[in-house]
């Protein structure tokens, strides 16, 4: 589970095991689907939000910071609220 702490209303996105994510704000699901990784590239298999997918990111992380930058592919991504989620924005791990 991963916070943006810029966001003052608890922004976050949260990764499971089983290839799970769910975005969410003030504890409220906005957006769930399925996820890959391969290599430094997070791609969005699925979501319930009728964006296209798959979509794919350029992420790193240091063991408390999960980065995200746009890929060729998302640079075009049609959904404003995605895109805005993973231009540039840097998420802290939650404990």
């Amino acid at each position: 589970k991963f916070m943006n702490p810029k966001s003052e209303i608890g922004e976050g996105v949260e990764f499971n095991t089983d290839g799970t994510w769910r975005a969410f704000n003030s504890g409220y699901t906005l957006a769930r689907g399925t996820y890959s990784v391969e290599g430094d590239v997070y791609i969005e298999e699925t979501n319930n939000g009728n964006c296209p997918a798959p979509m794919s990111y350029k992420y790193s992380f240091d063991g408390t910071n999960l980065k995200f930058e746009l890929t060729d592919q998302s640079q075009d991504d049609s959904c404003a609220d995605r895109k805005a989620g993973f231009d540039g924005i840097t998420y802290v791990l939650s404990k």
